[in-house]
């Protein structure tokens, strides 16, 4: 179970309200294995990520001018720093608080084309002491380490197709994908097509791939400061997941996992340079994820995990 979390938190923000309460059911009422539905139809394939809405919601005040990228044909490479602390609910319980090593990682991109960048995610490293925990967190980026890409990625900063150099149609490729289109969604900043003021704000809501789930990602933007360079930008991204079978190949045979609901924030600031498709700044992070776990035999078991932390963009040289 705690795997399972871990790859559902790999790529990490304020909740609602206080997690439910775990339950356990009595003796008497755990079912049979024959019952337990263990054997499910296989839910669809969807094609994700996939952007549902894009709305501007203030034009903003004063002098209104188009944002657009226009990114470098030199290859400008970008840190990534994550530091999270977690811990987990068993059977009404909470551990103690954890706090994991630093994660580090970094993606080295250049305009490859129009609408296009390549590049390269480098190697990820654990400052300090690697834990198993922390060791989790990094799985779904090794996948891509040292190899190289494209990146759909237009003037207005949305994301297009993103494809391997060594397995241009994804064939074997598609975990490693999902995880690095659902760690460019949260660090990424699209403009609008309208022309804006200061203090202008827009809502971007895309569905995609948090393996081992699907959510919906509703991220909002406000122009906070503009110069010829580029903008200072508030950035508030909410990633909800609902009720759901989790079909993974960590999960055993003779158990079923559900996720009972996900609720992750960010919250921060970045500065985005024309010339660079990454910006810079920090995002403060917040999650929650509650798993209902029925095996064949014996009660049903829930668990709740929080993570809090921060990622932190900032140049490599």
């Amino acid at each position: 179970m705690r795997s399972i979390a871990l790859l559902a938190l790999c790529a990490c923000g304020s909740k609602d309200s206080a997690p439910p309460a775990p339950t356990k059911l009595p003796p008497d009422e755990v079912r049979p294995a024959q019952d337990l539905g263990v054997d499910r139809l296989p839910q669809p394939i969807v094609d994700l990520p996939k952007q549902q809405s894009f709305r501007l919601l203030d034009p903003g005040t004063g002098e209104r001018a188009l944002l657009r990228y226009a990114v470098s044909d030199g290859e400008i490479t970008t840190r990534i720093e994550m530091t999270i602390s977690s811990r987990r609910m068993d059977n009404g319980t909470w551990s103690e608080l954890q706090t994991l090593p630093p994660i580090r990682t970094a993606l080295a991109a250049a305009k490859a084309g129009p609408g296009q960048l390549r590049a390269r995610p480098l190697v990820g490293e654990i400052v300090g002491t690697a834990t198993p925990e922390a060791l989790a967190y990094l799985k779904g980026w090794q996948a891509s380490e040292s190899r190289r890409l494209t990146i759909g990625f237009d003037d207005r900063g949305q994301l297009g197709p993103i494809a391997f150099a060594d397995d241009p149609l994804g064939s074997r490729s598609r975990e490693a994908l999902d995880d690095l289109a659902q760690r460019l969604l949260t660090i990424t900043v699209p403009v609008p097509e309208e022309p804006v003021g200061i203090g202008a704000s827009w809502r971007v809501v895309t569905a995609l791939n948090q393996r081992p789930v699907v959510v919906k990602q509703t991220a909002t933007y406000t122009l906070l400061a503009r110069t010829a360079e580029g903008w200072k930008v508030g950035v508030e991204l909410q990633r909800v997941g609902e009720e759901q079978t989790i079909t993974d190949p960590s999960v055993a045979k003779n158990a079923m996992v559900d996720l009972v609901a996900l609720v992750r924030r960010y919250k921060g600031t970045f500065e985005v340079t024309r010339d660079r498709a990454l910006p810079t700044g920090t995002l403060e992070i917040e999650s929650s994820m509650h798993l209902r776990m029925q095996p064949r035999t014996g009660p049903v078991v829930e668990q709740i995990l929080e993570d809090r932390g921060t990622v932190v963009l900032s140049p490599s040289h």
